[in-house]
């Protein structure tokens, strides 16, 4: 949400390359993101006009073992 405001704010689609330069080092060392990162939160601005967080997922892998597989093989 703030990169997207300040993006509204400064206007970024009507700057020109020299100074949206200047924004991408300004929002890079702010926020702590790397220079590609900021890049595709900003295309993804100028495509749909929004910065819309994804929601990651908790468990990429279902679990092989359940808890008292693991308290057998510890005994073993």
């Amino acid at each position: 949400k703030w990169i997207e405001g300040i993006l509204i704010r400064l206007s970024y689609q009507s700057r020109g390359k020299a100074e949206k330069g200047l924004l991408l080092d300004l929002i890079e060392k702010v926020s702590g993101y790397s220079r590609i990162q900021i890049k595709r939160l900003v295309k993804k601005y100028l495509k749909t006009g929004r910065i819309k967080r994804r929601q990651r997922t908790l468990k990429g892998f279902s679990r092989k073992y359940t808890e008292e597989d693991i308290r057998l093989l510890a005994q073993t």
